[in-house]
């Protein structure tokens, strides 16, 4: 026997470990939609057009799985505007990009949704932008 050959089985075992986990660990992300404004509250329209400014912020809202047991509640779109929000110090967000996102990895995944805008806080004193 060569041990050329010898050498070549541990590659293929390798190759397919690698392939194997590929298959198993599977992930998704699709955009859901954009939006011009958004707000879970009641933001001041008047003092927009003067806002301060925070550009791209992502905020999200999402849930571990271990087998088909959840570990948190189910995830909102409202939780990952909340955080976005929270995260850019504003209350309503411009140019909004809504996305949900899951993975899989053998015996756990994850759902959730992402948002990323532009969050202004008309609350804020006017001309400034960070």
């Amino acid at each position: 026997m060569n041990n050329a050959d010898c050498g070549s089985g541990g590659r293929i075992s390798r190759s397919l470990l690698l392939s194997f986990l590929i298959f198993v660990a599977a992930g998704c992300t699709t955009r859901i939609g954009d939006f011009s404004i958004v707000s879970t509250g009641t933001p001041q329209y008047a003092g927009m057009t003067e806002a301060c400014i925070k550009h791209r912020v992502v905020g999200s809202d999402g849930r571990l799985w271990f087998l088909f047991i959840p570990f948190a509640f189910h995830p909102t779109l409202e939780d990952a505007v909340d955080d976005c929000m929270d995260k850019g110090n504003g209350d309503y967000i411009e140019r909004a990009r809504f996305y949900t996102k899951s993975w899989s990895f053998l015996l756990f995944s994850y759902d959730g949704y992402s948002v990323i805008g532009d969050v202004g806080n008309s609350k804020s004193a006017p001309g400034q932008t960070f």
